[in-house]
């Protein structure tokens, strides 16, 4: 997953840009499947890395080796307000249907459906505190822009590994947008 320098090489997910807001994109996100955990960030990556065989033989039912995505995506626990689930997003390729069941049943399969997402990025170390300060920042400009956010359900994307270089590090805030007029939709492809 990516290296020192920053690169991403991963299958990322497929978005259209509907506007340009100056700090935030709107973005309008395909469907898709992922893979969810729950726990501290390195235990729930090590459970979700063997599910897809980075360690070795792949730990769902098919034994089928599968590639990492970009990116990591760290969401809130509803209960705790803390950002303690983690999901991998599936290749392209893999529905609800087709996607190997995990053989640890702390992590299940979650269907990822079309949305429309307010999307900042940024660059440096990306924890939950400065997460956090991004999204209030976020919710600032949205409010002004009249655009209503669905707050609870705010995440953390992470493209690279922790090796990378901190300035070379793609990290997004992204949260759902409830109310974006189609009118001001532009559509510019990714």
């Amino acid at each position: 997953m990516g290296t020192v320098v920053g690169s991403i090489t991963e299958e990322t997910p497929k978005f259209t840009v509907l506007a340009r807001k100056g700090f935030y994109e709107v973005r309008k996100y395909v469907p898709g499947v992922a893979i969810e955990t729950m726990d501290s960030d390195d235990r729930a990556f090590q459970r979700l890395a063997q599910y897809i065989g980075v360690f070795g033989e792949a730990q769902n039912m098919k034994k089928e080796k599968i590639s990492m995505t970009a990116p990591v995506v760290n969401r809130q626990h509803a209960e705790s307000k803390q950002l303690k689930c983690m999901q991998f997003l599936l290749p392209s390729k893999y529905t609800m249907d087709s996607a190997p069941i995990p053989m640890d049943q702390n992590i299940k399969l979650v269907e990822v459906p079309e949305r429309i997402l307010a999307v900042h990025t940024f660059s440096g170390v990306a924890d939950e505190r400065i997460a956090r300060a991004i999204l209030a920042e976020l919710l600032a400009h949205m409010k002004k822009d009249s655009i209503q956010a669905d707050e609870e359900q705010w995440k953390l994307y992470r493209y690279n590994p922790p090796w990378t270089l901190p300035f070379q590090r793609t990290n997004e805030v992204v949260v759902p947008v409830l109310n974006f007029p189609k009118e001001e939709a532009k559509k510019e492809s990714s």
